[in-house]
């Protein structure tokens, strides 16, 4: 999965602006996103450790959060 660019997310955000108040439901992305969290943890998962460390600190762990988690 690609990282968005500013003009993508632009793009949709104006779309979304133009609609009436209501048109959109909180949960119509949710599905989606959860998805996409998915696979990104599973194959941080399959990676093994360094994935998983990977995965973690540029999830906005803190390298003492994972030694925690590690119990190290």
């Amino acid at each position: 999965m690609s990282k968005a660019s500013v003009t993508d997310i632009a793009t949709i955000m104006e779309k979304i602006k133009v609609l009436p108040p209501g048109a959109l439901d909180d949960g119509q992305l949710d599905e989606a996103v959860h998805h996409a969290a998915s696979e990104e943890a599973s194959a941080a998962n399959n990676g093994g450790f360094q994935a998983q460390v990977i995965y973690l600190l540029e999830k906005g762990y803190t390298v003492a959060d994972v030694l925690f988690l590690l119990e190290v």
